[in-house]
């Protein structure tokens, strides 16, 4: 994830551990605006702490964004899920 549109600003990287393990954004947290979803599976996005509720946005495997604003989840991810 990145702090600004098109890869840009503080980046946070994410090394999945296991299948649907929460992981909390530290560096981006409620300031993300572009994301890259380098994995072969769909990174789920929260806007609740700790993946709690319905995942606001999916990433599909090997998928990037460079401008979240596009799907209505700019500055809003708070945690994410590897299912």
């Amino acid at each position: 994830m990145y702090e600004h549109d098109k890869f840009k600003g503080a980046e946070e990287n994410f090394m999945f551990e296991g299948w649907n393990l929460c992981y909390k954004a530290l560096k981006v947290k409620n300031a993300a605006s572009s994301m890259w979803n380098n994995t072969a599976a769909r990174v789920q996005f929260y806007d609740s702490a700790n993946c709690s509720g319905a995942y606001g946005y999916a990433a599909k495997p090997s998928s990037s964004d460079g401008d979240l604003t596009n799907n209505g989840f700019d500055n809003k991810t708070s945690s994410i899920r590897y299912p």
